[in-house]
Protein backbone atom coordinates (compact mmCIF):
# COMPACT_ATOMS: atom_id res chain seq x y z
CA UNK A 1 0.00 0.00 0.00
CA UNK A 2 3.12 2.56 0.04
CA UNK A 3 2.03 3.95 -3.14
CA UNK A 4 -1.28 4.59 -2.57
CA UNK A 5 -0.38 8.18 -0.62
CA UNK A 6 -3.63 9.08 0.11
CA UNK A 7 -5.26 6.17 1.96
CA UNK A 8 -8.93 7.98 2.06
CA UNK A 9 -8.94 8.64 -1.59
CA UNK A 10 -7.78 5.14 -2.35
CA UNK A 11 -11.07 3.49 -0.55
CA UNK A 12 -13.10 6.54 -2.12
CA UNK A 13 -12.17 5.22 -5.13
CA UNK A 14 -12.90 1.62 -4.53
CA UNK A 15 -16.64 2.77 -2.83
CA UNK A 16 -19.03 1.38 -5.61
CA UNK A 17 -16.96 0.74 -7.66
CA UNK A 18 -17.02 -3.29 -8.40
CA UNK A 19 -14.70 -3.70 -11.57
CA UNK A 20 -11.91 -1.69 -9.17
CA UNK A 21 -12.04 -3.99 -6.97
CA UNK A 22 -11.96 -7.00 -9.58
CA UNK A 23 -8.88 -5.56 -11.29
CA UNK A 24 -7.23 -5.13 -7.37
CA UNK A 25 -8.55 -8.83 -6.65
CA UNK A 26 -5.82 -10.15 -9.42
CA UNK A 27 -2.96 -9.41 -7.09
CA UNK A 28 -3.60 -11.43 -4.42
CA UNK A 29 -0.68 -10.58 -1.61
CA UNK A 30 -1.79 -6.83 -2.78
CA UNK A 31 -5.17 -7.27 -1.96
CA UNK A 32 -4.65 -9.04 1.55
CA UNK A 33 -2.70 -6.24 2.12
CA UNK A 34 -5.44 -3.74 1.32
CA UNK A 35 -7.93 -5.46 3.48
CA UNK A 36 -6.06 -5.32 6.25
CA UNK A 37 -6.29 -1.64 6.02
CA UNK A 38 -9.70 -1.92 5.54
CA UNK A 39 -10.66 -3.74 8.81
CA UNK A 40 -8.47 -1.60 10.84
CA UNK A 41 -10.04 1.25 9.68
CA UNK A 42 -13.27 -0.20 9.93
CA UNK A 43 -12.76 -1.36 13.51
CA UNK A 44 -11.33 1.88 14.69
CA UNK A 45 -13.25 4.16 16.51
CA UNK A 46 -11.79 7.32 15.86
CA UNK A 47 -12.15 7.43 12.38
CA UNK A 48 -14.56 9.45 9.97
CA UNK A 49 -18.25 7.95 9.26
CA UNK A 50 -16.99 8.33 5.56
CA UNK A 51 -14.15 6.40 5.91
CA UNK A 52 -15.36 3.74 7.89
CA UNK A 53 -18.46 3.78 5.54
CA UNK A 54 -15.60 2.92 2.50
CA UNK A 55 -14.16 0.11 4.48
CA UNK A 56 -16.95 -1.45 5.09
CA UNK A 57 -17.72 -1.30 1.75
CA UNK A 58 -14.59 -2.86 0.83
CA UNK A 59 -15.02 -5.66 2.84
CA UNK A 60 -18.90 -6.65 2.34
CA UNK A 61 -18.09 -6.59 -1.31
CA UNK A 62 -15.27 -8.87 -0.85
CA UNK A 63 -17.17 -11.62 1.40
CA UNK A 64 -20.09 -11.49 -1.27
CA UNK A 65 -18.54 -11.65 -4.40
CA UNK A 66 -14.93 -11.99 -4.59
CA UNK A 67 -14.94 -14.88 -2.46
CA UNK A 68 -16.34 -17.91 -4.54
CA UNK A 69 -15.09 -20.89 -2.86
CA UNK A 70 -13.18 -21.52 0.81
CA UNK A 71 -9.80 -21.43 -0.51
CA UNK A 72 -10.20 -17.66 -0.86
CA UNK A 73 -10.66 -17.29 2.77
CA UNK A 74 -7.39 -18.30 2.89
CA UNK A 75 -6.03 -16.28 0.24
CA UNK A 76 -7.36 -13.32 2.10
CA UNK A 77 -5.82 -13.41 4.57
CA UNK A 78 -2.16 -14.50 3.52
CA UNK A 79 -0.63 -11.14 4.03
CA UNK A 80 -2.73 -11.07 7.56
CA UNK A 81 -0.23 -11.84 10.39
CA UNK A 82 -2.43 -10.31 13.46
CA UNK A 83 -4.73 -12.70 14.65
CA UNK A 84 -7.02 -10.02 16.34
CA UNK A 85 -7.54 -8.65 12.49
CA UNK A 86 -7.75 -12.73 11.03
CA UNK A 87 -10.41 -12.92 13.72
CA UNK A 88 -12.45 -9.75 12.68
CA UNK A 89 -12.40 -10.55 9.09
CA UNK A 90 -13.99 -14.34 9.79
CA UNK A 91 -16.39 -12.95 11.70
CA UNK A 92 -17.34 -10.63 9.55
CA UNK A 93 -17.47 -13.35 6.90
CA UNK A 94 -19.77 -15.34 8.83
CA UNK A 95 -22.05 -12.59 9.62
CA UNK A 96 -22.64 -11.53 6.17
CA UNK A 97 -26.03 -12.84 5.23
CA UNK A 98 -25.17 -12.64 1.98
CA UNK A 99 -22.69 -14.95 1.73
CA UNK A 100 -23.94 -18.52 0.62
CA UNK A 101 -24.54 -21.55 2.78
CA UNK A 102 -22.88 -23.46 0.40
CA UNK A 103 -19.53 -21.86 1.18
CA UNK A 104 -20.01 -21.81 4.32
CA UNK A 105 -20.62 -25.75 4.43
CA UNK A 106 -17.83 -26.39 2.17
CA UNK A 107 -15.55 -24.42 4.35
CA UNK A 108 -16.84 -26.56 7.78
CA UNK A 109 -15.95 -29.80 6.34
CA UNK A 110 -12.54 -28.68 5.14
CA UNK A 111 -10.21 -29.24 8.38
CA UNK A 112 -7.03 -28.46 7.17
CA UNK A 113 -8.34 -25.14 5.98
CA UNK A 114 -9.81 -23.90 9.34
CA UNK A 115 -6.26 -25.13 10.96
CA UNK A 116 -4.59 -23.34 8.71
CA UNK A 117 -7.00 -19.93 9.29
CA UNK A 118 -6.01 -20.59 12.33
CA UNK A 119 -7.91 -18.90 15.97
CA UNK A 120 -10.70 -20.92 15.45
CA UNK A 121 -12.08 -21.14 18.67
CA UNK A 122 -12.61 -17.12 18.02
CA UNK A 123 -14.91 -17.73 14.73
CA UNK A 124 -15.93 -21.33 14.63
CA UNK A 125 -19.22 -20.15 16.66
CA UNK A 126 -21.13 -18.32 13.63
CA UNK A 127 -20.93 -20.65 11.10
CA UNK A 128 -21.86 -23.86 13.41
CA UNK A 129 -24.50 -22.41 14.37
CA UNK A 130 -25.72 -21.76 11.20
CA UNK A 131 -24.94 -25.06 9.94
CA UNK A 132 -26.70 -26.68 13.17
CA UNK A 133 -30.17 -24.41 12.34
CA UNK A 134 -29.97 -25.20 8.80
CA UNK A 135 -29.49 -29.38 9.70
CA UNK A 136 -31.91 -29.31 12.26
CA UNK A 137 -34.59 -27.41 10.26
CA UNK A 138 -34.08 -30.28 7.69
CA UNK A 139 -33.76 -33.33 9.57
CA UNK A 140 -36.62 -35.95 10.66
CA UNK A 141 -37.03 -36.43 14.34
CA UNK A 142 -34.23 -38.79 16.31
CA UNK A 143 -32.24 -39.01 12.64
CA UNK A 144 -29.38 -36.71 13.63
CA UNK A 145 -25.96 -38.67 15.28
CA UNK A 146 -23.62 -36.55 17.13
CA UNK A 147 -21.56 -36.40 14.04
CA UNK A 148 -24.14 -34.85 12.01
CA UNK A 149 -24.34 -31.91 13.83
CA UNK A 150 -20.99 -31.63 15.60
CA UNK A 151 -18.56 -32.22 12.26
CA UNK A 152 -14.47 -31.74 12.51
CA UNK A 153 -14.38 -34.63 15.46
CA UNK A 154 -10.26 -34.01 15.26
CA UNK A 155 -11.22 -29.98 16.04
CA UNK A 156 -11.12 -29.09 20.00
CA UNK A 157 -14.34 -27.22 20.23
CA UNK A 158 -15.31 -26.14 23.72
CA UNK A 159 -17.84 -28.01 25.88
CA UNK A 160 -20.29 -25.12 26.33
CA UNK A 161 -20.39 -25.05 22.07
CA UNK A 162 -20.85 -28.96 21.95
CA UNK A 163 -23.25 -28.97 24.83
CA UNK A 164 -25.79 -26.22 23.16
CA UNK A 165 -25.72 -27.63 19.79
CA UNK A 166 -26.53 -31.12 21.39
CA UNK A 167 -29.50 -29.16 23.61
CA UNK A 168 -30.59 -27.49 20.80
CA UNK A 169 -31.13 -30.89 18.81
CA UNK A 170 -32.48 -32.60 21.61
CA UNK A 171 -34.90 -30.04 22.37
CA UNK A 172 -36.04 -30.38 18.57
CA UNK A 173 -36.21 -33.79 19.36
CA UNK A 174 -34.01 -34.99 16.65
CA UNK A 175 -30.99 -36.49 17.83
CA UNK A 176 -31.21 -40.30 17.13
CA UNK A 177 -30.77 -42.52 20.15
CA UNK A 178 -27.21 -42.72 20.04
CA UNK A 179 -26.61 -38.68 20.18
CA UNK A 180 -29.36 -38.45 22.83
CA UNK A 181 -27.18 -41.31 24.65
CA UNK A 182 -23.75 -39.35 23.94
CA UNK A 183 -25.52 -36.01 25.23
CA UNK A 184 -26.91 -37.76 28.52
CA UNK A 185 -23.34 -39.05 28.93
CA UNK A 186 -21.00 -36.00 28.83
CA UNK A 187 -23.56 -33.28 29.44
CA UNK A 188 -25.74 -35.26 32.35
CA UNK A 189 -26.60 -31.37 33.80
CA UNK A 190 -28.11 -29.76 30.85
CA UNK A 191 -29.23 -33.34 29.68
CA UNK A 192 -31.22 -34.23 33.22
CA UNK A 193 -32.78 -30.17 33.16
CA UNK A 194 -34.13 -30.35 29.56
CA UNK A 195 -35.09 -34.39 29.65
CA UNK A 196 -37.62 -32.53 32.77
CA UNK A 197 -39.02 -29.73 30.88
CA UNK A 198 -40.01 -32.51 28.23
CA UNK A 199 -41.50 -34.86 30.47
CA UNK A 200 -43.00 -32.13 32.46
CA UNK A 201 -44.52 -30.84 28.70
CA UNK A 202 -46.01 -33.74 27.81
CA UNK A 203 -47.93 -34.87 30.81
Amino acid sequence: MSKYTDIFEFFFRCYRAPQRLRDLWDNKNEFSKILMLALSFSNEKNNGKDLKKYADYFINFTSVFLIQQKDDLLTCLREIKKPAIRVSFMNRFFDNYLVSNEIIFDFLNDENLIKAIDDYEEWIEAPLLLRTRIIIGAAKDKSLDVTDIIPLPHLDFSNYLKEYILGWAYEEKKLSIDGENYFKANFSKKYDLLFSLRTRNNK
